[in-house]
């Protein structure tokens, strides 16, 4: 049985630090909410490095799939968070004193020795489709300069870029899924892991499946991958890169789980990766066959780190049965 290890607190012994340029985004997801086919929320989550240049305005654009349709907004910031995986008596690279106007940190502290701090904003926008438009299908999609410079396997420096696809059309109206657990993926050297991003659609209760997706610089351009990762296979495991089957009792091998979306590895080296996900909603039409109707993209940096003094926890193998 797969053991799920939830790895919340990090330890905390280093052979060096992963120093960023002034670039910094590290990840982001877009989230929508059908008020009525005219009318739409999204939220969209960027997930930045504190030590990096603070972000320009969120611009994002909507587009018509098959259909003359663009309209573009700056979107509002409604909160922003520490989320580095600290003890809570504990500092990270977020400033914490130096706040901005919501009252959360702003900026890097350089007086904590700890490298790394991950900052979590969120911004919203509602979106009013003109009354005479007969478009159904949208991409909305954010972008920005620049991903996190600390990026060793790929595309540091790049332009960040996500999206996600919509149906406005469809009865019962259509919400995203909502992605219950931040990606802050810091791991240690030769631990066996299994991360969730916590998907749930608890207002369509669609089925959802989970695929390794392109990291992306700009709609249809992909990132490059150096050497012999690829986005499928996008850091060094146990096994690299002969092994793509995942073993649950040895960790060697690659594991993204179409149907859970658990994705287990066991990092051999040290290292900064990306690695995205596309999120596929799927629903019965009236002929009772299942059909995509939507999805939504997550964009996540992992942090490999050797040396490490913590060894993560696992949990029994349990049985239930029910019927």
């Amino acid at each position: 049985m797969r053991k799920i290890i939830p790895i919340l607190l990090f330890v905390f012994s280093f052979t060096q630090s992963l120093e960023t340029k002034a670039t910094h985004v590290m990840g982001a997801d877009i989230e929508y909410t059908c008020r009525s086919k005219d009318t739409f929320d999204f939220i969209v989550r960027v997930f930045k490095d504190c030590k990096g240049v603070s972000l320009s305005a969120i611009a994002m654009n909507v587009i018509g799939i098959g259909c003359s349709y663009t309209s573009s907004y700056t979107m509002t910031q409604v909160s922003c968070q520490d989320i580095t995986p600290v003890c809570k008596k504990s500092c990270s690279k977020c400033d914490r004193t130096n706040c901005n106007a919501y009252g959360y940190p702003n900026g890097s502290d350089a007086s904590c020795s700890f490298p790394y701090g991950v900052e979590k904003l969120i911004f919203k926008q509602t979106v009013i489709f003109p009354k005479n438009n007969t478009c159904c299908k949208f991409r909305v999609e954010y972008s920005q300069c620049c991903r996190n410079g600390a990026i060793t396997t790929c595309c540091a420096g790049d332009n960040f870029y996500s999206y996600a696809e919509f149906n406005r059309c469809i009865t019962p109206c259509n919400n995203s899924p909502t992605l219950t657990n931040d990606p802050v993926g810091m791991y240690c050297v030769g631990n066996c892991i299994c991360y969730n991003n916590g998907a749930r659609d608890t207002s369509n209760y669609d089925s959802i499946s989970y695929h390794m997706a392109q990291a992306l610089s700009a709609f249809g351009s992909p990132a490059t991958y150096q050497g012999s990762y690829t986005y499928q296979y996008p850091l060094y495991y146990d096994g690299f890169p002969s092994i793509k089957k995942y073993n649950d009792k040895t960790c060697k091998g690659w594991l993204l789980d179409s149907i859970t979306g658990d994705l287990c590895f066991k990092p051999m080296q040290q290292q900064v990766s990306v690695v995205a996900i596309t999120l596929k909603e799927w629903r019965k039409d009236s002929n009772g066959k299942m059909v995509n109707i939507g999805l939504t993209r997550r964009d996540m940096q992992l942090i490999i780190v050797a040396n490490c003094t913590n060894k993560a926890p696992s949990l029994p193998a349990a049985t239930q049965v029910g019927c």
